[in-house]
């Protein structure tokens, strides 16, 4: 379904500081990660990978004020996770530019919250103890274990009517995949 099927793509969106890098979404990519935050208005929105916040800080100038935005990546002494992962994932997660986040010298870094954690082994539920999850995007380990694993343990945890999108799951297809939850169960 294209975008404009779903969306406002006339929607005013904000991006700042989103030069892309290795390891980052495109410029495109944050276009269509913004355009669905800012039409769907979550409150709790959830990334898992935040490699150095450039996806982070996009999803907290596109979402309401009073939103949360709670973001999980490998802690920087993680040598080893609890799931294999891919050899190309390696130099991102010891990338050492990473650990200067885009979202901390921003007005909106109050919205955000930085975790750190394996998601394999990370309990996800405290980021849905006041709200289910409205926004999530997975763009931790791109192995077909972790990517399941991820997507399992923050299912359930999703608002009727929640966004998950993933990053780069399956290379054969296009980079950014999009699913808006139409029942909980």
């Amino acid at each position: 379904t294209p975008i404009g099927e779903l969306f406002d793509v006339k929607k005013q969106i904000v991006l700042e500081n989103f030069v892309p890098r290795g390891g980052n979404v495109s410029s495109y990519e944050l276009q269509v990660i913004s355009l669905i935050i800012a039409n769907t208005f979550p409150k709790n929105l959830l990334e898992i990978g935040t490699f150095d916040g450039t996806t982070t800080l996009q999803m907290a100038l596109n979402s309401p004020s009073n939103a949360t935005i709670h973001t999980l990546d490998l802690p920087e002494e993680i040598t080893k996770t609890a799931l294999p992962t891919l050899d190309h994932d390696i130099s991102y997660i010891q990338d050492k530019q990473k650990n200067s986040r885009k979202f901390e010298n921003s007005a909106i870094k109050r919205k955000v919250f930085q975790h750190f954690g394996d998601s394999a082994t990370y309990d996800f539920k405290k980021f849905s103890l006041k709200n289910p999850i409205d926004f999530c995007f997975i763009d931790g380990g791109h192995a077909y274990e972790i990517v399941k694993s991820d997507t399992e343990k923050t299912l359930p945890l999703m608002n009727k009517g929640g966004t998950i999108c993933w990053h780069d799951v399956d290379h054969k297809s296009v980079s950014v995949s999009y699913t808006h939850l139409r029942a909980h169960e």
